[in-house]
């Protein structure tokens, strides 16, 4: 009876505890929420991680604090992580060849997302993302039917000039 109360207690003790990476604050991705959210009105800073990673451990309550200052400053930024051997399609695509890997994802492109080689400490990390340029918010129908004007005003542009060209008197020598 005794070794039965022991293992309940154990067991209950580890089901309290929770790892490193489930304590985080960004929101865990993989290839098909990665889909859904990158690339859209928003920067992404996703943290590539892996479990058994040391320096990630370290640096995981850091990202926590970035994550905590940078909701006061700006709310333009969608802040991630991602376990690197669990998504290795995506890994191998942005090569990322260690852990932690800091990946910046601009608004509107998901192709050439820029890496973060600064300290990654708390300040600093805050310091390089604050002076980004801010994330105008536009309604997306809005914006696209912005684009389709802008398009069919320059279009006509074109025409009229071409019109003029054809239709001007021309000297001949």
């Amino acid at each position: 009876m005794g070794i039965l109360v022991l293992v309940l207690t154990i067991s209950e003790t580890a089901r309290c505890e929770s790892f490193w990476w489930e304590k985080s604050k960004a929101q865990a991705l993989n290839k098909k929420s990665f889909k859904r959210l990158v690339g859209k009105q928003k920067y992404v800073v996703i943290d590539f991680y892996s479990k058994g990673c040391y320096y990630c451990e370290k640096f995981s309550p850091d990202y926590n604090t970035v994550i905590e200052k940078m909701k006061g400053l700006r709310d333009d930024f969608l802040f991630a992580k991602m376990d690197g051997e669990e998504n290795s399609g995506l890994v191998e695509k942005y090569n990322v060849n260690g852990y932690p890997t800091i990946m910046i994802f601009f608004p509107g492109d998901t192709k050439y997302p820029q890496e973060y080689t600064k300290e990654r400490d708390v300040d600093t990390l805050v310091e390089y993302l604050s002076v980004m340029p801010k994330v105008e918010r536009h309604q997306p129908q809005e914006a696209q039917l912005k684009l389709q004007i802008n398009k069919e005003a320059a279009r006509r542009e074109k025409m009229k000039k071409e019109l003029e060209e054809v239709s001007s008197p021309s000297t001949i020598d």
